[in-house]
């Protein structure tokens, strides 16, 4: 599953657990699986790593979401880096309440130094299984 979206070969580790959700891609996809208690909160955890490819600067987060039941948060919500550094964040979806009428919705999490913007869109679906 990995190589079909990697479009390349990727050799695994038989003692590793591997998620598609894993991957440091630019953009989240997230399913939440409905419960049959509708107060029950369903979490899922995304990590990713950027490089700062320019100057040294500090960049703030913000996020967008067209569905009122889904908390997203960031942690850290700051990231200041050195030239040509990594720093690792992690996305946090946190789903309660009633789903929207459409099963899913969209959002965005954007990176800003107040000069550059770094964006990367967000997908989330709601399903049974």
């Amino acid at each position: 599953m990995i190589e079909a979206v990697a479009r390349r070969k990727y050799p695994c580790d038989a003692h590793k657990h591997y998620n598609v959700a894993d991957l440091n891609y630019p953009s989240f996809g997230v399913v939440h699986k409905l419960a049959e208690n509708a107060n029950h909160t369903m979490v899922v955890e995304h990590t990713r790593t950027l490089t700062n490819v320019g100057n040294a600067g500090t960049y703030k987060v913000s996020v967008t979401s067209d569905i009122p039941s889904v908390k997203i948060t960031v942690k850290p919500n700051m990231l200041s880096f050195d030239q040509n550094e990594k720093k690792s964040y992690t996305v946090t979806f946190m789903a309660s309440g009633p789903p929207p009428s459409s099963g899913f919705g969209f959002g965005r999490l954007e990176w800003s130094n107040g000069k550059n913007i770094v964006g990367s869109p967000i997908s989330i679906v709601f399903g049974t299984s």
